[in-house]
């Protein structure tokens, strides 16, 4: 990947498979800096090493969307090691996997309460806290 002034630094979160995986992907590939984040690590390493093999720009973070705590040190580290963050893609969600008859309440009711709640704990305001260097 070559930097060019169009160039973003892009936030993925549940980026070790699925949509995020392949959206991190492409994004890195085609000539963004990406910072991949998601509870699987062995994935998340495996990722990157065939997007660097493409050519493309990426780190990877442990992250569980579902700590507050472990999000904001997501973002701190992206904005320590790029000093700023141009998208964020809030791809990350939980989701049991039982038969209805299960009846695993606890667990449908920890992924609702995950769907409505999480979206609206990142203030985007407290992502772009250090203003864009000019480069």
């Amino acid at each position: 990947m070559t930097a060019n002034s169009s160039s973003k630094v892009v936030l993925v979160t549940g980026a070790s498979s699925g949509i995020g995986e392949g959206i991190a992907a492409h994004l890195a590939t085609t000539g963004h800096h990406v910072v991949a984040g998601a509870r699987r690590k062995e994935r998340l390493d495996a990722l990157s090493q065939r997007v660097r093999a493409a050519g493309g720009s990426i780190d990877t973070h442990s992250l569980d969307v579902t700590d507050r705590s472990d999000f904001a040190r997501f973002v701190a580290a992206a904005l320590e090691e790029h000093d700023r963050i141009d998208v964020l893609v809030n791809n990350a969600g939980v989701m049991p996997l039982s038969r209805l008859d299960s009846l695993q309440v606890n667990e449908w009711n920890r992924m609702l309460a995950y769907a409505i709640e999480q979206p609206a704990d990142v203030d985007v305001n407290e992502l772009t806290i250090r203003p864009t260097r000019q480069r």
